[in-house]
């Protein structure tokens, strides 16, 4: 991805139940989730589209493939929900408006680190 692209601006309408809760969360670049989330979508789609170029699958093992690959996405957003609570919880702290213990604290602090540090070596950079 280039770092000093030329951006250009699109227009995204978004229900308005889900505008005040993006409001809610004014630390969030939601322009930068947006952008991510074509990124990755754009990703997948060239990813499918190479695959399927190259492939001599059957249809029905390309379902059973996909039976699988569901199985794993229902994983991960078990994993993902997680991850946005600790993200929900991180928010109000910096609002004020939820106290944690000490122990609540470091055990947040954990669970931070630990997901920054799986993002980074995703991303290969640890």
């Amino acid at each position: 991805m280039c770092i000093m692209c030329k951006m250009t601006n699109i227009t995204l309408s978004v229900p308005e139940d889900l505008k005040k809760k993006m409001d809610e969360h004014p630390i969030i670049n939601w322009s930068e989730v947006a952008r991510q989330a074509f990124i990755g979508k754009i990703a997948d789609l060239e990813f499918l589209q190479e695959f399927k170029s190259k492939s001599d699958l059957s249809e029905k093992d390309a379902v059973r493939m996909g039976g699988r690959v569901s199985e794993g996405v229902a994983a991960y957003s078990v994993k993902e929900s997680k991850a946005a609570k600790v993200s929900k919880l991180y928010d109000e702290l910096l609002a004020g408006s939820t106290q944690l213990s000490d122990e609540e604290l470091v055990r947040l602090g954990r669970e931070l680190k630990k997901g920054r540090a799986k993002r980074l070596k995703g991303k290969g950079l640890i």
